[in-house]
């Protein structure tokens, strides 16, 4: 399974199916950290510490098993070939 971006969503998904001995999934996205935005405002009125904007994605996928992290965009699926395709490769 492919995921492209590790949105909030993408990344419950990838939580969830990570363990699972059906899937091997990879998650693709041009960043190696998820950034949540919506926290600026508990953050900025000191209710939430800084950290909680953003961290790795290594720091989740490290306990998953069937899970790797591919830098980069997304650029085609090629479903027939159960491949995708990235800038990097």
């Amino acid at each position: 399974m492919a995921v492209a971006g590790g949105d909030y969503t993408n990344l419950e998904l990838v939580k969830r199916s990570g363990n699972s001995a059906g899937y091997q999934i990879v998650l693709v996205d041009p960043n190696d950290y998820n950034f949540f935005p919506l926290l600026f405002h508990p953050v900025s009125t000191r209710f939430k510490e800084p950290s909680a904007l953003s961290y790795p994605f290594r720091k989740t996928l490290r306990k998953l098993k069937n899970v790797r992290l591919q830098p980069g965009s997304l650029e085609k699926a090629i479903t027939e070939e159960n491949k995708i395709r990235t800038p990097y490769n």
